[in-house]
């Protein structure tokens, strides 16, 4: 669960520090899919009873996903350095 929270966060700036927007859409795209499997890795805890505060958290999956495909939408066609 650790590694695929940091994940989200290091695509994240990775991509933000590429040139070009399809560089930058992959590495966005990877954070989409490290926070899709921190949503399963929690509701797979929740099941198990190891997680009790699961609204909270899972409340926050879901905004940072959004947050993602909004980044992933408004990243423009060109290069920024062209």
């Amino acid at each position: 669960m650790r590694r695929a929270a940091m994940s989200i966060a290091a695509n994240i700036v990775e991509g933000f520090g590429r040139r070009h927007p399809k560089d930058k859409i992959r590495f966005y795209n990877m954070s989409q899919g490290s926070a899709e499997e921190l949503s399963y890795f929690y509701r797979v805890s929740k099941d198990l009873g190891y997680v009790k505060e699961y609204i909270e958290v899972g409340q926050l999956l879901d905004s940072t996903s959004r947050m993602l495909k909004r980044l992933v939408q408004k990243t423009p066609d060109l290069p920024f350095f062209s």
